[in-house]
């Protein structure tokens, strides 16, 4: 017969685990998503939040078998202690949700009411909580479109502008000068191109097939810059 001899709850885990055979211990994780309705002039009309837990109690006692081979399986003692162990850990686990939930119930209107009129890309940006500005052009690269989020930065009044005449006046995401940048070579002579600001983060606004504009966002990483300009731009497709 095995005997396992721990001080904690983990080191007892990790000990069941390697004699008795493969287990599993895993966390539990929410996942919030955010659906919205627009209105006719492309604002949110109204918003739902919704939360789903994943969570996988853990199991120690395996198939008895760990490299091809038999193991020594618990005796009734060393039963008696996993299964407590178990127990104790899906209580554990279950605290976790309500808390989860309790949480996200409480917050839940508040949370909605706050996307309720605003643009596609700004609810992105408020849904990961990220400061930015975000502009809009029309063909011409004028700004028909301006907002800027309580909390960011000066300096990205004139980029976010910047990567949006660059998506419209090249009809390309300004991140393809990004990446011919990064390449070197003959592409650094873009730099001298008036108008230019090679940075991922600005988009074509395309409807039916044709530009109408560009967005441009500045405030965080250019992938997330890009990610919330998406969201602005999917709202014509």
């Amino acid at each position: 017969l095995t005997n396992i001899f721990a001080a904690t709850v983990d080191e007892f885990t990790d000990g069941a685990a390697a004699i008795f055979g493969a287990g599993t211990l895993r966390e539990t994780k929410p996942h919030i998503s955010v659906k919205w309705s627009l209105d006719v002039d492309g604002k949110i009309a109204s918003a739902t939040m919704t939360l789903a837990i994943s969570s996988t109690t853990a199991h120690w006692a395996g198939s008895g078998r760990k490299n091809g081979r038999t193991q020594p399986q618990p005796d009734a003692t060393n039963r008696t202690a996993i299964d407590r162990v178990e127990a104790l850990n899906k209580a554990h686990e279950q605290k976790h949700i309500d808390t989860y939930q309790s949480a996200f119930d409480a917050k839940k209107s508040e949370i909605e009411k706050k996307y309720v009129g605003k643009t596609a890309a700004e609810a992105e940006a408020v849904k990961n909580n990220w400061k930015v500005v975000i502009a809009v052009v029309d063909t011409g690269g004028h700004l028909v479109l301006f907002q800027r989020m309580d909390g960011s930065q000066l300096g990205s009044i004139e980029i976010a502008q910047g990567k949006a005449y660059t998506a419209v006046a090249f009809r390309r995401p300004s991140k393809a000068f990004q990446e011919a940048l990064g390449a070197g070579g003959e592409a650094l002579r873009s730099l001298k191109t008036p108008g230019l600001t090679p940075l991922e983060g600005g988009l074509p606004l395309v409807a039916g097939g044709k530009v109408i504009g560009a967005i441009g966002v500045s405030g965080v990483t250019s992938a997330q810059d890009a990610q919330i300009g998406g969201a602005g731009a999917a709202i014509l497709k």
